[in-house]
């Protein structure tokens, strides 16, 4: 604008003035004036050359180094990222093995809980057998005190006789005759007890065996007699 100005003064200095200027038709009217610039020096750009380049070399610099820390940082992330997914994949395999030691734990209760019902069945059942095994004792005891005392009566009787019989008293037919009853009424006695307790070698092995060895007590003596 100012070399504009100037320009326009030196155009119009050169042409005449014939007349006196009129201040309404000056074309500068509306134009301040001020002072001319002159050119900038070599030297002022130089140092503008140099400070812009220092201020791209502060820029690179701060680039860089913002490039390497982002770098950095970019690196510490992916091996904190690669941490991560490998615990992650760890604690997912000991989920799964924590599932399987629970599943295998619930078969086993369940296991444990059918296998604790069968077994009180089978003792309610055991303990049923036993009360009547205890009846049929209890019975069985009963019988066999009863035949103890009749053998008992049966020695005493035997006893006596055979006292006479050696003190010279022959009892002859009456004796014969009573001793045959006896017998009779002893196997009479004898064979209603096997019928009415109705016993099994399974139930009471010893008790058996024990009126057994009575029982061929018995067959002796009167084979004996």
């Amino acid at each position: 604008m100012a070399q504009s100005v100037v320009y326009a003064d030196l155009k119009f200095a050169a042409g005449p003035s014939s007349t006196v200027p009129d201040d309404d038709d000056s074309p500068y009217e509306n134009v301040p004036l001020g002072p001319v610039t002159a050119a900038p020096s070599p030297a002022g750009l130089l140092l503008l050359l140099v400070v812009l380049l220092v201020a791209v070399v502060a820029l690179a610099a701060c680039y860089w180094q913002v490039s390497r820390s982002l770098q950095d940082t970019a690196r510490v992330h992916e091996s904190e990222q690669g941490r991560l997914s490998q615990e992650l994949r760890v604690r997912e395999q000991s989920l799964e093995q924590t599932q399987l030691e629970l599943a295998w734990a619930r078969e086993e209760l369940q296991r444990a809980w059918h296998d604790g019902n069968i077994s009180q069945m089978e003792l309610k059942s055991r303990n049923a057998e036993l009360g009547h095994t205890q009846q049929e004792l209890a019975v069985l005891q009963e019988a066999m005190q009863v035949v103890q005392g009749r053998l008992n009566v049966s020695e005493s009787t035997v006893s006596t006789l055979r006292a006479c019989m050696n003190s010279g008293i022959h009892l002859g037919t009456n004796v014969s005759t009573f001793v045959n009853n006896m017998n009779s009424g002893i196997n009479c006695t004898l064979t209603k007890f096997a019928n009415d307790t109705k016993l099994r070698c399974e139930d009471a092995p010893e008790q058996w065996l024990a009126i057994q060895r009575d029982l061929d007590k018995l067959q002796e003596w009167r084979m004996g007699t």
